[in-house]
Formats: structure tokens, C-alpha cells, sequence
């Protein structure tokens, strides 16, 4: 036994709870993160839609603003942004009704169908996650460098 014992490089400090890692799922997670960071519409956000919006609403920050709030605001061009998302002006509407956005305008009757179909586009794009470009591409790279670690430690290891 070697002085590190016959462990994975990557197992020696990130035992959970003594158990060994479950590649498969952890190779699993990474593919996802690659194929979330990879997404056009991830890139679209990070190269165009927010630096649009941090310079028509200088006071905010990156960390300040989600999926909605990027279609929602500015109004200059907001049909736009929509439609390359595959939303419409309605289901805007009712995913502001959902989040209580009284800033929004335009307002939905508050009916079932209208909070049904908001509580359904808030589950459908709760794993976006909006990013400036550098941060996305650091996300990828270093997605990518742990499925290539997850991958080899799970055939050298054999986990």
C-alpha cells in the first residue's frame, strides 16, 4: 500500500461521511453542467441580454438579476427576448403573477390557470442560472476538467 493508500487522488479530502465517491452519478452531474453551460440560450444571456441590462440598470449587479428579470427588463426589446426563449407576453405575465412583480404593468386576472402556467415556467427554467461570459466559460472549463478526473479515477479506480 502506498502512502496515500489506494484511494482516488480525488476521494482522499472529499469523503462524504467515509463513503467513496459515486462516479457515475458525479460523471452524470458534470455532463448536465456542460450541457447547462453549453446551452445557447445560457451563452445568449451571458454575451448579450445581461450586459444590455447591468448597462440600462447600472446600479445592479450580475448576482442581482435571474432568468425573468433579463426578459422582463428593460422593456426596450422585451418581445424579442421572448420570443428566442419561446415565451409569450402572457406567459410573462403569469410567471410576474407567480413572483408578485407589482413593477410589471400588465396584469393577469388572478385565476388558477394563469398561477398554474407561471408556477410551470418558474420550474421549467429554475436551473438557469445567469452569469456574466468569463464566469460561464470558468463554469465550463472547469466542468469539463472534472468529468475528464471523474472518468479517469472511475476506470483506474474501478469505483
Amino acid at each position: 500500500m502506498g502512502r496515500w493508500s489506494e484511494k482516488a487522488p480525488s476521494e482522499r479530502g472529499h469523503l462524504s461521511w467515509w463513503r467513496p465517491i459515486d462516479y457515475d452519478k458525479e460523471i452524470a452531474q458534470d455532463e448536465k453542467n456542460i450541457a447547462d453551460m453549453s446551452n445557447p440560450l445560457t451563452a445568449l444571456v451571458s454575451r448579450e441580454l445581461l450586459p444590455a441590462a447591468l448597462k440600462a440598470y447600472p446600479e445592479s449587479t450580475v448576482e442581482s438579476w435571474s432568468l425573468y428579470h433579463i426578459l422582463a427588463y428593460p422593456v426596450v426589446g422585451r418581445r424579442e427576448r421572448l420570443e428566442r426563449f419561446g415565451l409569450s407576453m402572457d406567459d410573462l405575465r403569469a410567471w410576474a403573477n407567480v413572483l408578485d412583480d407589482r413593477e410589471f404593468g400588465e396584469e393577469l386576472p388572478h385565476n388558477r390557470a394563469s398561477f398554474k402556467r407561471g408556477d410551470e415556467l418558474a420550474r421549467q427554467w429554475e436551473w438557469f442560472q445567469v452569469m456574466s461570459e468569463p464566469t460561464r466559460l470558468k463554469v465550463l472549463r472547469g466542468a469539463k476538467a472534472s468529468l475528464a478526473r471523474h472518468k479517469r479515477n472511475k476506470e483506474k479506480f474501478g469505483y
